[in-house]
């Protein structure tokens, strides 16, 4: 990476654990401040250990 772009190849910095994922934001201040929301490493975990299949409301 040059410094001046960031494409989709550009690394910006290296993974030492896998923390959570973010998924969003809560809130709409007027100074622009929000709560940022994030699925943790372990309930993720919890999630995909499961192993069920998911249904679609509309199918």
């Amino acid at each position: 990476m040059d410094g001046s772009k960031l494409t989709d190849t550009s690394i910006i910095g290296t993974v030492e654990k896998f923390v959570a994922i973010y998924s969003g934001r809560v809130g709409d201040d007027a100074f622009g401040f929000q709560l940022g929301t994030a699925w943790q490493a372990s309930v993720l975990e919890d999630i995909l250990g499961l192993a069920t299949k998911g249904k679609h409301p509309l199918l």
